[in-house]
């Protein structure tokens, strides 16, 4: 399994959704760990990528900040709130 950062891990699904073999993008996991002074708790999040019928399907990991996460909405937990954003940037 892939790891990467945010803003690629982002571009990455992007990228996704504009392919004609992708089913669904789906957070599959999001774990807190650690507390960094300068950047927050970190996170590790899972990412599946479902495909159509005859594909490949692929996972990666995003490891990142509560910096990157903070514009989500606080009304949702972290996962939820997660996987609305990536379907909205299917709509991008």
């Amino acid at each position: 399994m892939k790891m990467t950062d945010f803003i690629n891990g982002v571009e990455a699904v992007q990228s996704f959704n504009k392919c004609n073999w992708v089913d669904s993008v789906k957070v599959t996991s999001v774990k807190q760990f650690g507390f960094n002074e300068m950047e927050g708790y970190q996170y590790l999040i899972t990412i599946k990528v479902i495909p159509i019928k005859g594909y490949k399907g692929r996972m990666f990991q995003i490891s990142t900040n509560s910096t990157w996460l903070d514009d989500l909405d606080p009304s949702l937990d972290t996962k939820t709130a997660l996987q609305l954003y990536l379907t909205d940037l299917e709509n991008v």
